[in-house]
């Protein structure tokens, strides 16, 4: 199974096209790492996850720590790849990089 995830809305840019509103670009609230994990399990209670696409916001705008957190977590429910949806406005090598 293939399931997109939204860890924030955080953004460092303000695209007139975007979906999302001034106030969640601005926000730097995060998906707790517990509650993706009790996601995945109930998820996982009717198909396996096998890929996962990473948004928000901006992803490579994510904290260091939250990132480690998270590729854990992932690494924990068996997923295999990862693709990350950004603006390329900067690299955060915590995220590419195992």
């Amino acid at each position: 199974m293939n399931i997109s995830l939204n860890p924030t809305y955080y953004c460092n840019f303000r695209c007139n096209f975007c979906y999302l509103t001034e106030k969640q670009l601005g926000s730097r609230e995060l998906l707790s790492i517990d509650v993706l994990h009790k996601r995945l399990v109930e998820i996982e209670q009717y198909q396996s996850i096998d890929h996962v696409d990473l948004y928000g916001g901006e992803p490579m705008l994510l904290p260091d720590n939250y990132i480690q957190e998270l590729k854990y977590c992932l690494t924990l429910h068996g997923v295999k790849q990862v693709n990350v949806n950004t603006n390329l406005s900067g690299i955060n090598k915590s995220l590419l990089y195992p």
